[in-house]
């Protein structure tokens, strides 16, 4: 049987609203998440989350600074144009979280 951990929600509601990246909220609480993988290493349609979409997808910085991300990535994310985002650095590397306005 699987230990259980206690969490403090009150801790985790405000890192959740300070907008920390869900890995550094695991590492924070001491949690894991078991990798998935399915038959032959490939992705599958029901395994769309970000862990998945962010190794199979690859984007640049262009000559002015701006990362272009492929159309269909941005499909799948439903982002829209206009749409804003924070960026910060993170474990992970960078971390876009959307913001209204």
């Amino acid at each position: 049987m699987a230990r259980r951990i206690k969490i403090d929600p009150g801790k985790l509601i405000k890192m959740v609203r300070e907008g920390t990246v869900a890995p550094e909220i695991l590492d924070k609480f001491g949690l894991s998440i078991p990798r998935q993988e399915t038959a032959g290493g490939g992705d599958t349609d029901d395994m769309k989350n970000s862990a998945t979409l962010s190794t199979n997808r690859r984007v640049k910085i262009g000559k002015r600074g701006s990362i272009a991300i492929p159309r269909k990535l941005v499909a799948e994310l439903g982002l829209n144009i206009g749409d804003r985002f924070r960026v910060r650095p993170s474990r992970a590397g960078l971390s876009l979280k959307k913001i209204s306005g």
